[in-house]
This record gives C-alpha cells, structure tokens and sequence, in this order.
C-alpha cells in the first residue's frame, strides 16, 4: 500500500504540477507538499486533505488511497468518472423524523 506522500507526488507529476504550484493552489507552504511527500508528515488535517485534493482535481479519496488514481497512460482517457461513483443511499433506507404536534393558542376574547 502507497502512502499519502507517494499518492500526491504520482498525481502531482501525472498532471506535470510541481510542488510550488500545488501549493499555490492549495494555499499552503511548498514546504508542506515536501514533507508529506518525502513522508516526514503522514498525517493531515480534513480541511488540507481537501484543499490538496481540489488543487489536484481528484476526489479526496485518490489521494486517501480508497479510489484508484483511475486509468494510466495507456488507458481510455475519456472514461466516464460517474462509472466508479457509487450510488446515492437510497432514501427508503434513510431514517425518518416523525413530525411533532403543534398546539395552537386560542385566542383571548377580550
């Protein structure tokens, strides 16, 4: 399994991206790009998993390690990206609220 690092340089260098214009990108440090890269830091918070990934153009998920990158040089480039989406939940499953009872104020005849 890859790491977070050797995920966002494959798709940084796929894209031909260098480590100061994701930064730029992503709003951060390029020193923060290199030390994830080089696997100093393994860890990030949500907001820069995010932010990295929108920079990037990839679902966050790529760069967790969950979706594949998607096809390599050599694949169908023009792959439909809603094939690998999962469905919505359906909604029959979701829970449902049961609405309250309103009371109502008579009003006063003064």
């Amino acid at each position: 399994m890859s790491t977070l690092g050797e995920r966002l340089s494959a798709v940084r260098e796929r894209q031909g991206l260098t480590q100061g214009q994701v930064a730029r990108r992503a709003r951060l440090p390029q020193q923060a790009i290199s030390r994830l890269e080089r696997g100093e830091r393994s860890h990030v918070r949500s907001d820069v998993l995010v932010r990295l990934a929108i920079a990037l153009d990839v679902s966050a998920d790529v760069l967790l390690g969950l979706r594949d990158m998607g096809g390599h040089a050599d694949s169908d480039a023009n792959a439909d990206p809603r094939a690998t989406t999962p469905p919505e939940p359906a909604t029959a499953l979701a829970p449902t609220a049961t609405p309250k009872p309103t009371r109502t104020r008579k009003a006063s005849g003064a």
